[in-house]
């Protein structure tokens, strides 16, 4: 079986992919605080460069997945190291991405042809990001953009379900249009990715775009809350705000992507 290294791998993404692969792949995963009782994840801190470069030797991945989260600066020279060890070792190199690369183009939803363009330090962080990946791996390097992602225990849905329990008001917004997956989901899209050995850039989405305030409150319906106390407001007083992705690539089976009907029915439990 083929060694594979997720960096970041108890973030929402990261172990969603830990669990996807790891019944036909080594899988082996960083962290960087607490404990984790698991002898194929490694304590590795954003700082530590050389720990980072004697995991690599140690392990000697054929596939590397990086979802790390972190200092700018630090996570760009995690990036370089481990992307200069496929690119002089072979294997390949896949990285998450961000809807947010679009974030200063809000008038429709972008494709993966679709030039990035962003006004805020995340998402300008994250074109910069798969520019260095780029230069240093070619086509060895697949990035992933993910939109909304949801899953049963990610914080946002935490978020969302506290602020329910406890009355507080839902903001949601109406001219704000977006489109989300599934932790599990994007998990199995990019299985399907990994196993073919596809290149270029995929945008893990559905093309079941919807208001920001519609879907919350389909959501909010269908996990049996009533007389929410919701604030429905607009986003820098625009007709439309898009945040979302389409796919022009057809490689991906239309079964793997979910629905947002299909999505608020799996995080409600129907």
């Amino acid at each position: 079986m083929k060694r594979m290294l997720i960096l970041g791998s108890t973030g929402l993404v990261g172990n969603a992919l830990c669990n996807e692969f790891k019944n036909d792949y080594y899988v082996y995963g960083t962290y960087k605080s607490g404990k984790i009782n698991d002898d194929n994840k490694y304590k590795v801190d954003l700082k530590d460069s050389e720990g980072l470069k004697e995991l690599l030797n140690e392990i000697k991945p054929d596939i590397i997945i990086s979802s790390i989260r972190g200092n700018y600066r630090e996570q760009i020279e995690f990036h370089s190291i481990s992307a200069n060890y496929i690119q002089e070792n072979g294997g390949k190199y896949y990285f998450i991405s961000t809807a947010n690369v679009f974030d200063n183009l809000k008038d429709r939803p972008h494709y993966e042809i679709d030039i990035p363009k962003s006004e805020t330090k995340y998402g300008k962080f994250k074109i910069d990001c798969e520019r260095e990946l780029k230069n240093i791996l070619g086509d060895k390097l697949t990035i992933f953009r993910l939109p909304i992602v949801w899953g049963e225990t990610s914080p946002r849905m935490k978020d969302l379900k506290d602020s329910l329990e406890n009355g507080k008001k839902i903001i949601v917004y109406n001219n704000l249009f977006i489109n989300n997956t599934l932790d599990i989901s994007l998990a199995k899209q990019i299985r399907y990715v990994v196993d073919n050995k596809y290149t270029g850039i995929f945008h893990i989405c559905n093309d079941d775009l919807i208001a920001h305030s519609e879907f919350i409150m389909k959501l909010v319906e269908s996990l049996g809350y009533k007389d929410v106390d919701y604030s429905v407001e607009q986003l820098e007083k625009v007709d439309e705000y898009n945040f979302g992705l389409l796919s022009c690539r057809k490689e991906i089976p239309e079964e793997l992507k979910p629905t947002n009907e299909e999505i608020i029915e799996m995080l409600s439990g129907k």
